[in-house]
């Protein structure tokens, strides 16, 4: 829809590949931008270029229309050709839909031709689009329409629920530790402030026949036991 707003813009009744490369670069949390970003190509500068190529194309000069919209839009070959490349790389990847980055990797295979100057200029290969394709993604493939919108998304938000899940588990095992300590200096007969290594053992707790068992004072010498007179 873009693509067609751009021609009607400059008043062409061919859609070609400048037409559709221009609508990918302006396509608002579109793949084509983020794999730019990624590659820090100058896009501006990429606009300006296209938009010059648009502007020296001829346009239609008998519209009975006037302003309003061209009365028939045809495809160039050349389109053609790119849609049928961009359905190779889509078949190539195992995507279920042809999807902008594809088109984008057909644009890149072209030799000579405005868009691929342009790309060249900027030091975007196909090659590189290709890497960039593969970290954007992270394993993803396209399987149904506007994919691409949520590559970003599902990074975003798969990172964040990894980081606080990672958080939980640390809050966990640190809450199961303490617990377990708590437990054991409770079994032992301990106050919690209480080292659980000085715990009396509990057979020294129990009352004797003869009264309640005294530990005797001396520190050098081991426990004596002593009943109450």
């Amino acid at each position: 829809m873009r693509a067609y707003e751009i021609l009607q813009h400059y008043k062409h009744t061919q859609d070609d590949t400048e037409h559709i490369f221009l609508a990918l670069l302006q396509q608002s949390g579109g793949a084509v931008p983020q794999i730019m970003q990624s590659l820090q190509a100058p896009v501006p500068e990429m606009v300006q270029k296209l938009t010059d190529v648009l502007e020296s194309m001829p346009r239609a000069s008998n519209n009975p229309y006037g302003s309003t919209a061209t009365a028939q839009v045809f495809i160039t070959p050349r389109l053609k050709r790119i849609m049928d490349i961009a359905y190779e790389e889509a078949m190539r990847m195992k995507d279920e839909y042809i999807s902008t980055e594809h088109i984008l990797l057909a644009v890149a295979s072209e030799r000579n031709t405005p868009s691929a100057n342009i790309l060249r200029e900027a030091n975007v290969s196909k090659e590189r689009i290709a890497e960039a394709i593969t970290a954007i993604r992270n394993g993803q493939r396209v399987t149904e329409p506007n994919a691409e919108s949520k590559y970003r998304v599902l990074e975003k938000y798969g990172r964040d629920l990894t980081r606080a899940a990672k958080k939980a588990s640390s809050t966990r095992s640190s809450v199961a530790r303490r617990k377990s300590c708590e437990r054991s200096r409770f079994y032992r007969g301990v106050p919690r402030t209480t080292p659980c290594s000085s715990a009396r053992p509990a057979w020294a707790r129990r009352p004797s026949s003869k009264g309640w068992p005294r530990r005797s004072h001396s520190t050098t010498c081991p426990i004596r036991w002593r009943a109450n007179a």
